[in-house]
C-alpha cells in the first residue's frame, strides 16, 4: 500500500489530485483484500485464517477512512469519509458471524 511512508504534504493534506492517486491505491487493495476473503471462505479455509483475511480487509477500510478524515476539507473526501464509516460499520457484523470483533482479532 503506498501509505507505508510519510511525506510533508500527506501530514499537511494532499492535493485532489495526490487524495484521488492514493483513495486508487486503497481501493485496488481494498478489492484485493475482498478477493482473498471471499476465496477462503468459499474454499472453507480455517478460521483463523478467514479472520485473518477480515482483517487486512477491515485494515484497508480504516485506511480509506484514515486518509479521508486527513483530507475533509475536501468534498470528496468527506464523501469517502462517510462510505468508509458505513462499510466498517457493516463489517463489523461480519466479525460478530464469526464469534469475535475487530478490535479483539486484528491489531490495532
Amino acid at each position: 500500500m503506498v501509505l507505508c511512508g510519510l511525506s510533508y504534504s500527506y501530514a499537511n493534506g494532499l492535493t485532489q489530485s495526490q487524495f484521488d492517486i492514493e483513495v486508487k491505491s486503497i481501493y485496488n487493495e481494498i478489492e484485493a483484500s475482498q478477493i482473498r476473503l471471499h476465496q477462503s471462505v468459499d474454499s472453507k479455509q480455517n478460521i483463523s485464517l478467514i479472520i485473518q483475511r477480515a482483517c487486512e480487509y477491515a485494515d484497508a477500510l480504516y485506511a480509506l477512512e484514515r486518509i479521508a478524515q486527513k483530507n475533509i476539507h475536501m468534498a470528496k473526501a468527506k464523501e469517502e469519509a462517510l462510505f468508509a464509516k458505513k462499510m466498517r460499520n457493516s463489517f463489523e457484523l461480519s466479525f460478530q458471524d464469526l464469534g469475535t470483533s475487530y478490535q479483539k482479532s486484528c491489531k490495532p
